[in-house]
């Protein structure tokens, strides 16, 4: 008998990253039922010198023989948790006018089109898309207070919101080395109990305030949103900021 664990040993040039696609059809996604018993979309590790895109090609092809006409759109990265090898988790989504019908490998055993709240288990990197968080842009005046700490780069109110006026939406990660905060860090039990209870205020409705990180000499700071972005790592929301390069 060939066990499982040979069926699904990794290749030698996986690396931890990960990559996949969403595949819809008229309000329900392809989950794909594993050997081992859990669910997932068509994915799987990516491999060295490979794109976020490669992968997911090559993945979907390996796991399920089909072949995509168009190019999927690229959604979102979130963290990968540490106990699953971490680093990212690349989402893909592809619109399809029909059902597609895989073919599978021997890593899987079933498959099905479900509802996206009827999903047979709770998949981790799904949640931004099934819940369609919408990034709003910062309060600008009210974070006047954290960005009058740096006069050293905003001379007034005024100066400051010129300035963060013509920043920009950005997706943010540790690799990025931003000072003042906690996101790399994900611990909870030093934030504010009343800032906690807003930021999951603000999850819950899918709707979230950008935290502000500025970049200055190459070098980048949060100033404002670090509950904001402690939660959204917590929560496998991609980790976004409004970032004012000054």
């Amino acid at each position: 008998m060939i066990k499982l664990e040979t069926l699904l040993e990794k290749h030698p040039d996986d690396i931890d990253s990960t990559s996949g696609v969403i595949i819809e059809h008229a309000d329900t996604i392809l989950i794909l039922k594993k050997a081992e018993g859990n669910y997932t979309i068509p994915k799987g590790h990516m491999r060295k010198g490979e794109t976020p895109r490669q992968g997911m090609h090559r993945e979907l092809k390996e796991e399920t023989q089909l072949v995509l006409p168009h190019e999927p759109k690229f959604l979102y990265k979130v963290k990968r948790p540490l106990k699953k090898g971490g680093n990212f988790m690349y989402v893909f989504h592809y619109l399809s006018d029909h059902e597609l019908t895989p073919t599978l490998d021997h890593e899987h055993t079933d498959f099905g089109y479900y509802q996206k709240d009827e999903l047979p288990e709770d998949i981790y990197y799904l949640k931004e898309f099934l819940n369609k968080v919408v990034y709003t842009k910062p309060n600008f005046e009210f974070e006047w207070e954290e960005a009058n700490r740096y006069p050293n780069l905003f001379s007034s109110k005024e100066d400051w919101l010129e300035k963060a006026k013509v920043g920009k939406m950005m997706t943010i990660d540790c690799d990025m080395n931003i000072n003042n905060t906690d996101m790399c860090q994900p611990d909870v039990d030093d934030l504010e109990p009343a800032k906690l209870k807003r930021v999951k205020k603000m999850i819950d409705s899918g709707r979230i305030e950008l935290p502000i990180v500025i970049k200055h000499k190459g070098q980048y700071e949060l100033i404002a949103g670090n509950t904001r972005l402690v939660g959204m790592v917590n929560n496998n929301i991609t980790t976004k900021a409004w970032v004012i390069e000054l």
